[in-house]
């Protein structure tokens, strides 16, 4: 590929490092007086292996000691997505938990589906060290990669994979109030228990997921929603014939431990309808 378009990509590259430090437009960062090597740039036949979890931590202190290799992660974009005619070039944390491990990556695909904030899986080669200066002239450095592949992920497959899946399906049915339990995903930072919620009655129920709580080895874990994860939360009143399904989720567990309760609240708009707390017993092997 000629020198020319290497620049190219290399400037567009450092403009994005500098946005996002600066919090600038590109207009603004135009007059940066960053610069990148203008001769052409020629990435190592990458191996079949990506780069180990410890490679890939050294590769940000190092990136040019790591040209050429394979590398496949998973990210969070930060800043608006960089498109022009031939590529795409976009910005992401490959730790987004902890906001950190800042990555520049870009792929030759100009019609990539993607946007801030989004996650994504990125498989590729290491191509080069980038740097550029924030606006109180702070060098700023960052692998740069070019993705062979970048999906589409989410908040579970990039951040919070399940370390064990246990299928619940049970349910429990209060005067056509009904709860049903239908997986609980147990992963390092958090538990997940996927519910629905069936309105059967002839009048409104109410559901106080505020109040919902595991009960595991004599410890009570209160309910914490995921405000990162955005995930969908049953609603809290359901009008007659309604469902609807949601995310519970609570602070880590004890996946050895093997079992726990989870309790939820709820009431009906019916005075004379009584509905006690739902009580389910999960156990796993």
């Amino acid at each position: 590929m000629r020198a020319t378009r290497w620049k190219k990509i290399g400037l567009t590259l450092l403009l994005v490092i500098s946005l996002s430090a600066c919090g600038g437009t590109m207009e603004e960062s135009a007059g940066s007086e960053n610069k990148t090597d203008e001769t052409e740039h020629k990435t190592a036949v990458p191996s079949d292996e990506p780069l180990s979890d410890v490679e890939f931590m050294q590769m940000y202190s190092d990136p040019k000691a790591f040209v050429g290799r394979y590398v496949e992660f998973y990210a969070q974009i930060f800043t608006p997505v960089e498109k022009d005619q031939q590529a795409t070039y976009l910005q992401a944390y490959a730790d987004p938990v902890n906001y950190d491990l800042n990555t520049v990556i870009f792929i030759e695909d100009p019609t990539l589906d993607v946007k801030q904030d989004d996650y994504i899986f990125v498989s590729g080669v290491v191509y080069d060290e980038f740097k550029g200066a924030n606006a109180f002239g702070a060098e700023i450095t960052a692998p740069a990669i070019k993705a062979e592949n970048i999906k589409k992920s989410n908040y579970i497959e990039a951040v919070s994979p399940p370390i064990q899946t246990v299928e619940v399906n049970e349910k429990i049915d209060q005067s056509g109030f009904v709860v049903q339990v239908n997986k609980l995903e147990i992963a390092e930072n958090e538990t997940r228990l996927y519910v629905t919620i069936t309105n059967e009655s002839n009048t409104n129920i109410n559901v106080y997921t505020y109040s919902a709580k595991l009960i595991q080895n004599g410890k009570q874990l209160e309910y914490e929603p995921n405000f990162d994860a955005d995930y969908p939360e049953p609603q809290s009143e359901l009008l007659p014939g309604v469902i609807s399904e949601g995310i519970l989720v609570f602070p880590p567990i004890d996946p050895d431990h093997k079992q726990l309760s989870f309790v939820l609240d709820g009431s009906s708009d019916d005075w004379e309808t009584n509905i006690d707390p739902f009580q389910f017993d999960i156990a796993w092997d």
